[in-house]
């Protein structure tokens, strides 16, 4: 039994069933995507043990939560801050053909299957991939201010991610940031930082995959 496409074929019917359409090269790439995550992590912590049997809903379909509300993504530039295993930069890099990614991460071995998985999957032309700190990378004079969107999973909590991210932002630029279900105590002990970052708060919603909330925010200053 094929359970790799079992799994792909259904994240493909919950992305239908929201109206995000796929191609068969798009499903083909998912696949070998998830695939190359349960090689690497062999030898590389990409995602946690228990994660490995659930990648499609666990991690693949959870990426598209970002696309559950209108953004600007088409021909946009966006910049996803400690990526870890390529959440959710390259699943949305596989949807949206003319996004341009620059994907942070610190941790060297995950940023070396960073760049192998987006060089098998073609996206090598469009996708940028930085080993470094991104309170270090973004203040880079090629860095700041360059960037429509960024996304960040797992980085940490608000109150220190908000300054890390912002500089990467051009004025009006969005910050979406994946958080858990009580985000609101978090949300308050960041809105010191979001002032002295420029960045103000839109908007908090749940997840439509997965449990928790994303938290959206733009930067003004």
């Amino acid at each position: 039994m094929d359970y790799l496409g079992d799994e792909i074929d259904g994240v493909v019917a919950e992305l239908e069933s929201a109206g995000l359409h796929t191609t068969p090269a798009q499903r083909e790439s998912f696949r070998t995507y998830v695939q190359r995550i349960r090689e690497w992590s062999a030898r590389v912590n990409l995602v946690s043990a228990r994660d490995l049997s659930r990648l499609g809903r666990r991690h693949l379909l959870e990426s598209f939560n970002v696309l559950h509300r209108p953004l600007p993504i088409a021909g946009a530039r966006l910049v996803d801050v400690g990526s870890g295993g390529g959440f959710p930069a390259i699943p949305l890099a596989i949807w949206q053909p003319d996004l341009e990614l620059l994907l942070v991460e610190s941790i060297r071995k995950k940023a070396q299957f960073l760049s192998s998985v987006a060089n098998s999957l073609e996206l090598g032309d469009r996708v940028e991939v930085i080993c470094g700190r991104a309170e270090e990378v973004g203040h880079a004079e090629a860095r700041m201010e360059r960037y429509d969107l960024a996304t960040a999973r797992g980085l940490g909590p608000l109150r220190q991610s908000v300054g890390w991210v912002a500089p990467f932002l051009r004025r009006g630029g969005q910050f979406i940031a994946f958080k858990g279900t009580s985000v609101e105590a978090e949300i308050v002990a960041a809105m010191g930082p979001m002032n002295r970052a420029g960045m103000r708060l839109i908007d908090v919603f749940p997840l439509r995959w997965g449990r928790g909330n994303l938290v959206l925010m733009q930067r003004d200053g």
